[in-house]
């Protein structure tokens, strides 16, 4: 059975008014996706998903509306009831999907969170005294950051920030923060030196989303996969004993309260003893990149699912775009 069949389409346009000195018809059309019948008794009850087509046909962009983590987290739940009903799952599975999907949800929470990210000032920045001897640059920046074909000149830290600010100016920020500017002009020169990730290994791939998402964590030492493996259990065993918590109950426990979760695995007595208390947070945040994988195969099932709803069905280069 087709997961899609069922699958509803509501839409209501939303014509802009041509703008005084701009007569271009903005076309946007509102959608929801509402689950076939034999995926409802799975999802939560009157369950649906809202997303809207930018664009005319030909050159479409399918968004969700309000994206969100909460939206994200949605898109998740919908996907792993569409692989679940499409290829079955033990209950162990569907625990271990679920676990994913929790963890996942810790992510903005954590320090270490790219989005609660500062960039230091450039004081702190540039190399001094026998360092900058020995490394032969001023800066901490690589040696060929910003270097092209076309240009020998390697960006310096001001250099960053002009282009940042440059780059923010052209999409509206007209005032943009220094850490604004830097994160801009960081990102003006990786477009100028994009990664073909053909070239790279799943391995490489994951270690450099690792180094995007998080900074290193609370531990100098390495968390192995038995460490990791102990924290699981632990994580399960502690989500069990809450598993009857009302959801307000349930939030305040385990994302409210993160440091006495992790003072709790940390101290819990068993055969295999205490463990040191970094640890278990440098694991959990290890944890919560994992996450990524389940959670980020259940979102792609669910717009792989969304795809077949859209009439007409997106071209190759629309398709292109959606990926």
């Amino acid at each position: 059975m087709d997961a899609t069949a069922d699958a509803s389409r509501q839409e209501s346009p939303a014509t802009s008014p041509s703008l005084p000195q701009a007569p271009v018809e903005l076309r946007q059309i509102d959608h929801v996706w509402v689950p076939p019948a034999d995926l409802r008794d799975t999802l939560p009850p009157r369950f649906a998903f809202a997303w809207t087509e930018l664009g005319q046909i030909g050159n479409r962009r399918i968004v969700p509306i309000n994206w969100s983590m909460s939206t994200c987290v949605m898109a998740a739940v919908a996907g792993q009831a569409i692989v679940e009903h499409r290829r079955g799952a033990s209950e162990e599975e569907h625990a271990a999907r679920n676990f994913w999907r929790l963890i996942y949800q810790l992510g903005p929470r954590l320090k270490e969170h790219f989005a609660l990210r500062q960039y230091l000032p450039d004081d702190e920045l540039r190399l001094r005294g026998e360092t900058r001897i020995a490394v032969g640059s001023h800066d901490v920046l690589p040696d060929n950051f910003g270097v092209t074909p076309d240009s020998s000149a390697r960006w310096t830290l001001s250099r960053v920030r002009e282009e940042g600010a440059r780059a923010a100016r052209q999409v509206g920020n007209c005032d943009p923060s220094d850490d604004e500017c830097f994160a801009a002009g960081i990102t003006e020169e990786a477009k100028l030196n994009p990664v073909d990730v053909r070239d790279l290994s799943a391995e490489e791939i994951r270690r450099r989303l690792r180094l995007i998402a998080f900074d290193a964590g609370p531990s100098l030492e390495p968390v192995d996969d038995e460490l990791k493996d102990r924290i699981y259990s632990r994580l399960m065993y502690s989500l069990g004993r809450h598993e009857n918590d009302d959801t307000a109950t349930f939030n305040r426990w385990f994302f409210d309260e993160l440091s006495d979760v992790i003072k709790q695995i940390a101290n819990r007595k068993g055969r295999d003893g205490r463990i040191d208390r970094m640890a278990v947070r440098q694991a959990v945040l290890e944890l919560v990149f994992d996450s990524w994988e389940s959670v980020g195969g259940c979102v792609n099932a669910f717009f792989r699912t969304l795809r077949h709803c859209i009439v007409p069905e997106l071209s190759d280069d629309e398709f292109a775009t959606f990926e």
